[in-house]
């Protein structure tokens, strides 16, 4: 029998003297909880997200577990979080053996999906990706979250933290953290597109590049930490490509090298390290 623990959330708005009941559910994921673990609680997803803006509080220990949120309708904010509110007390594990299965979460044809306060840990020594977004995938948000990956000497992106193909808008990566992979964060979206906002992360240890970002309108990159002891001749720092409206705009940031961001009309070029 599952028990859900509601909250009811109502919003007056004043149109033709209507009143708007927006509905909030909050389920539990773990041992004792709704769902034993977050596969479970993915596949419930499709029969309750149209009614509710859903909360998912993860009690502690790790999920040795492979997540694909696909296909699922509507715009109701899904939240995955700790339920002690501490990343360290949350880890989701996974070995991938392939490009196919390369993820810990998988999130396609799908938005508005928000992790909080939660350890990613790749195992795989040759794929070490956390978190794929393919096809459309819109409005991510990840923030207090630990991404521990594998240190590497690739240069390839099948070590990228968090790995972005989708050809959706909107990605918030807000007061993380990034240890080991080729990369932290990879955007590369098929065409151009409105939102990316990176700040307040602090980056340790990537190989080959830690933040790029391609083809993106508006982009904030503020406020991170880059550390590294790669002996990669080619590392990069931040690589932001084919974009405009950059903020900050033509901005110097010392991190554990010097790194120099300029912006030009035909967008902002990479920074590498000096």
């Amino acid at each position: 029998m599952r028990i859900y623990f509601l909250t009811v959330i109502i919003a007056s708005m004043w149109s033709a003297g209507q009143v708007l009941g927006q509905l909030s559910v909050t389920l539990t994921i773990g041992a004792g909880g709704v769902y034993p673990n977050l596969t479970a609680a993915v596949d419930d997803l499709s029969s309750i997200r149209d009614d509710w803006i859903v909360t998912f509080n993860i009690k502690d220990g790790t999920y040795n577990e492979q997540i694909s949120i696909v296909n699922l309708a509507g715009t109701n904010p899904v939240t995955f979080q700790a339920e002690s509110g501490n990343a360290a007390d949350v880890i989701l594990s996974f070995s991938a053996s392939s490009d196919s299965n390369n993820y810990i979460v998988e999130i396609s044809d799908t938005g508005y999906i928000i992790f909080n306060q939660l350890t990613f840990a790749p195992l795989g020594t040759t794929y070490g990706r956390a978190i794929s977004l393919i096809n459309c995938a819109n409005e991510i948000t990840v923030s207090n979250c630990n991404f521990v990956g594998q240190p590497t000497t690739s240069t390839t992106r099948d070590h990228a933290l968090i790995y972005d193909r989708s050809n959706e808008p909107g990605r918030t990566l807000i007061n993380n953290t990034f240890t080991n992979g080729s990369h932290a964060i990879s955007v590369l979206p098929q065409t151009s597109l409105p939102g990316a906002i990176v700040r307040n992360n602090t980056f340790t240890n990537q190989y080959a590049r830690t933040i790029e970002i391609f083809g993106h309108e508006s982009v904030i990159v503020d406020g991170n930490t880059i550390t590294t002891s790669s002996s990669n001749p080619s590392f990069v720092g931040i690589n932001i490509e084919n974009a405009s409206d950059i903020a900050p705009k033509k901005r110097t940031q010392s991190y554990a090298h010097f790194l120099y961001i300029s912006s030009y009309s035909a967008g902002l070029r990479y920074a590498r390290v000096a």
